[in-house]
């Protein structure tokens, strides 16, 4: 129950609507991957057979471009958010790996 619970506090956490609404804005890089992109990214580098460091697989995200963080602070919090959703995909993995599935943003438009 407490991992139920825990998983739970993480998903709280990880406010996948702020990394959107960067990675929809002129800061982030044109090419960037897109929430359900990431998801799959992320997904797929956290079931591979050798760990990959985050330092190797976060500029892939951006395209292998620099995004332009407004502070210090939003960057930190937009790789805490990319951080908190590949931790939670571990964490799936590890518990319930069956119940896995990629996040999908919409919008008004669908």
């Amino acid at each position: 129950m407490a991992q139920v619970h825990a998983l739970a506090l993480m998903t709280e956490l990880v406010d996948l609507h702020a990394l959107d609404r960067f990675l929809m804005s002129d800061r982030a890089p044109a090419n960037s991957m897109q929430i359900s992109d990431m998801d799959g990214f992320l997904a797929g580098i956290a079931v591979g057979p050798e760990l990959i460091m985050p330092g190797e697989w976060l500029p892939l995200i951006w395209n292998g471009e620099e995004p332009e963080f407004a502070s210090l602070e939003e960057a930190r919090t937009i790789i805490g958010i990319i951080m908190g959703r590949y931790n939670e995909i571990l964490d799936q993995l590890n518990h319930e790996p069956e119940g896995l599935w990629s996040r999908f943003l919409e919008d008004v438009r669908g």
